[in-house]
């Protein structure tokens, strides 16, 4: 559970990187066709909608793989810990930019919002048909074997060996003899 051994392959340093790779070329495009768009529909203004809603939108979504990328194999208390930290900051600065941009007239607000609302679900829509398309092996050659890292475990997946399960070794000593099952149940006869 939260004391295995943080699993970090070379699969998902790859579904990240594909993930990271496609929201920049999406992103790129969606701003050259926001721009195009933009210059049409407002001008010097609409170039600046698309613009700046290409970049929030790429700031938001790309820094999510960025941080599950930093953290691939780290361990799950301190992922979900960067993660709903990350998206703190992430809200804070979007509500900020949101303010400081809803005082100013440089850009077009239609095509800015149009913009965003296509690079935020072409972003959902990538990270969503990457990790299905992704194979994950649940197995990789070199690992270690799950008896080596998990107490008690067997490598033909039956029952542990009594006695070394994590509960039972916690409150345990390193001086004391695991118990034998067999000897209780004779004693308590």
């Amino acid at each position: 559970m939260f004391n295995d051994p943080p699993v970090r392959t070379e699969a998902m340093l790859n579904l990240f990187r594909t993930v990271q790779r496609r929201l920049l070329l999406f992103t790129a495009a969606v701003a050259v066709l926001g721009v195009l768009v933009g210059l049409l529909v407002g001008g010097t203004a609409g170039l600046w909608g698309a613009l700046l809603a290409a970049a929030l939108g790429l700031v938001f979504t790309f820094t999510t793989v960025a941080i599950l990328r930093w953290l691939a194999g780290r361990g799950p208390e301190l992922l979900q810990l960067v993660m709903i930290g990350g998206w703190i900051v992430k809200m804070a600065l979007v509500v900020v930019v949101m303010l400081w941009l809803s005082q100013q007239t440089f850009y077009h607000r239609g095509v800015f919002f149009g913009t965003l609302v296509v690079v935020v679900l072409g972003a959902v829509a990538i990270e969503i048909a990457t990790v299905a398309n992704a194979r994950i092996p649940a197995v990789e050659p070199g690992m270690p074997d799950v008896s080596s890292v998990t107490p008690g475990a067997t490598r033909d997946g039956g029952p542990p060996t009594p006695g070394t399960e994590p509960r039972d070794l916690a409150g345990r000593g390193a001086q004391q003899p695991a118990p034998d099952p067999e000897k209780d149940a004779d004693e308590r006869h």
